[in-house]
């Protein structure tokens, strides 16, 4: 069954998720995780919609939209760029997002009933242990993304249109 996938930028489609969030640069950080546009290509290919979802400042959010734009057009079904972390469950409901591929324990810890993915790629490479809730799965590489996809459940969630979305977002 299909699933509404969101997923963040920085830290799970590019490797910086630092300097991805930083406000006051306006560089391009590339898709640059292995495997991650054949992943994501998979999951439209089993007919998945793909919300892209990330926190970042203004120019990178238009830096980032023009290089998805340009080089990958087709991959996300729907780019969203939240001012605050926090607005990320706010734009989950709005959507009415099965599940969130996220690198930050912290934010996926908030977002109910969206189910999640922690994604570990750097995490893993400095060799820290992660603790993550039973509820939660985790997945070092976007192949283990692939492999965890199955076990998630399409939870039907109805889209809530009455949440405004600009003010939250770029």
């Amino acid at each position: 069954m299909a699933l509404k996938i969101a997923v963040d930028f920085g830290g799970v489609c590019s490797v910086h998720s630092e300097r991805y969030e930083a406000k006051d640069m306006d560089g391009l950080e590339p898709i640059n995780v292995p495997g991650c546009v054949e992943a994501l290509q998979e999951m439209k290919k089993l007919g998945h919609k793909l919300y892209l979802l990330s926190f970042c400042g203004a120019k990178r959010a238009k830096s980032t939209r023009d290089y998805l734009n340009e080089k990958h057009k087709d991959l996300f079904d729907v780019l969203l760029f939240v001012k605050n972390r926090k607005f990320k469950a706010n734009l989950c409901a709005k959507h009415g997002i099965d599940v969130l591929i996220d690198d930050r324990q912290d934010i996926l810890s908030n977002i109910k009933p969206t189910q999640s993915i922690l994604f570990t790629y750097e995490d893993t490479l400095a060799g820290k242990a992660i603790q993550a809730p039973k509820n939660m799965a985790v997945a070092s590489s976007w192949e283990e993304v692939l492999k965890v996809l199955p076990s998630i459940k399409k939870l039907d969630l109805s889209e809530q249109p009455d949440v405004i979305v600009g003010p939250m977002c770029y």
